[in-house]
């Protein structure tokens, strides 16, 4: 210790490189061996050690198996070796047995699968902040600190929510490798219903997350308009899929851009003009999880055969019954359709119902009294409100529509046309009456008058 304090260049080397090896963010590497050219010989001559033990340090023991199948799956992707056959194969090598992998990444991989993990990191903390004031006891736990089982929870639904996007992804419009009664059988029968239920909850969070810059684009771009973009609260549009599809590191850019030029920019892919769309990605099929299965039982009366045969064992190793009790809890009245990615549900998605621990759920006293479903009444002023607003989209949709044929782009919104593109030689601007449905019944007489464009202007590349 009288050396160390005298600078660590005077340790011998195993010493100077056992201070790397204490290290938990592989961002500090570099920043240790820069301190003086001892460390940094130290480092050099033990750097893959070094590296990878740093990695196993910053991403935790319970996530490590799930980070690295998502590291493997990425470099399939990359090297476009993605097939039915690749997928199976990889599935069956990563999800079948629940063995800790024995691993040394080279360079490229450690600081890849780091820089990912600290993304997810990030996401993982607003989305628990975010759960939070969701929750049954909603202010009163927003300082409440989850547990490391929690954590570990929400970490491993991101990273399957990665792990399903390099597998699954495609760049065109409803295109996919797989049909979603496929990828089931290859992927979601490997987890139970509330693990898969736990990645509902992530995508619901994730397109929620990415409305604001979605919506910024599709109520304001002349183009989006054209084509009928629809903007609002709905989180299962082809558009958001494909937006979603893309991937952690996309959506955060997405969700960070502040300008509504980045945005376009990021929503547009291959410099396309209209976002691509794809209703084949995780949320329609995560509603084909619960295609097969008993469908005159409730999930109540479920026999203890019934179980084992129904209802496939949790994959991770959770030592807390908390995500199963509050899964059963929700749909002890449900049959096997309903038992993932419900609409009925969508509520209790949004605090993370089966991401808690039981001791939290007690806390909350969730599991004292009967789910009850949203009524009817509920249901039916959701469906209005929805009609309503689609009917005030009407006239925005048709003025940007007028705009583009006459050969303007760019920024638009109502009352304000200042920022709209136009060519050289501009054509008088069409004029189009604004209407506000001031009823539903008014809404739906507009809706039922509209009459779609016979032509669409197409990018020209």
């Amino acid at each position: 210790m009288e050396n160390f304090a005298k600078g660590p260049h005077l340790l011998p080397m195993e010493l100077q490189q056992n201070i790397f090896l204490h290290l938990h963010r592989t961002d500090d590497i570099s920043a240790a061996a820069l301190t003086c050219r001892s460390l940094l010989l130290a480092f050099l001559d033990a750097k893959s050690v070094i590296e990878n033990k740093v990695l196993r340090n910053e991403i935790r023991r319970d996530v490590l198996p799930k980070a690295l199948a998502v590291l493997k799956s990425a470099r399939m992707l990359r090297q476009s070796q993605r097939s039915v056959l690749s997928i199976q194969e990889f599935l069956e090598e990563n999800f079948t047995f629940r063995t800790e992998p024995h691993w040394q990444l080279p360079s490229t991989d450690v600081y890849a699968l780091s820089r990912l993990n600290g993304i997810i990191t990030r996401f993982a903390r607003r989305y628990i902040s975010y759960a939070l004031k969701e929750s049954p006891r909603r202010q009163e736990d927003v300082e409440r600190r989850p547990s490391k089982d929690e954590v570990a929870r929400v970490h491993r639904a991101f990273y399957r929510f990665e792990l399903w996007c390099n597998l699954f992804k495609t760049h065109k419009t409803n295109e996919t490798i797989l049909e979603p009664d496929q990828q089931r059988e290859v992927f979601f029968d490997r987890f139970s219903p509330w693990e898969n239920e736990q990645l509902a909850c992530i995508y619901d969070y994730l397109a929620r997350a990415i409305l604001p810059a979605f919506n910024d684009v599709a109520e304001h771009d002349v183009d989006w308009g054209a084509v009928r973009v629809e903007y609002g609260d709905s989180i299962s549009t082809g558009f958001i899929q494909y937006a979603l599809s893309m991937g952690l590191v996309q959506i955060h850019r997405i969700i960070t851009a502040k300008t509504f030029d980045a945005r376009h920019e990021l929503l547009c892919s291959e410099k396309k003009i209209y976002p691509n769309f794809n209703l084949q990605f995780l949320f329609t099929c995560l509603d084909c999880t619960s295609s097969n299965g008993l469908n005159h039982t409730p999930l109540q009366q479920f026999t203890i055969e019934d179980n084992a045969t129904q209802l496939k064992k949790a994959f991770f190793d959770d030592p807390d019954p908390g995500p199963e009790s509050c899964w059963r809890w929700a749909h002890a009245e449900d049959y096997v359709v309903n038992f993932v990615n419900s609409p009925l549900r969508i509520s209790l998605r949004k605090w993370g119902y089966v991401m808690w621990d039981r001791a939290t759920l007690d806390s909350w006293q969730v599991l004292r009294t009967r789910w009850v479903p949203p009524s009817n009444s509920e249901q039916q002023a959701a469906s209005e409100l929805r009609t309503k607003v689609r009917a005030e989209q009407e006239f925005s949709f048709r003025r940007r529509y007028d705009i583009q044929a006459a050969g303007g782009s760019g920024w638009w919104s109502v009352g304000d046309e200042s920022k709209v593109k136009w060519p050289h030689r501009r054509t008088r601007s069409p004029q189009v009456e604004e209407k506000t449905p001031e009823s539903l019944a008014d809404a739906k007489r507009i809706i039922s008058g509209i009459k779609l464009p016979t032509t669409i202007a197409r990018d020209q590349n």
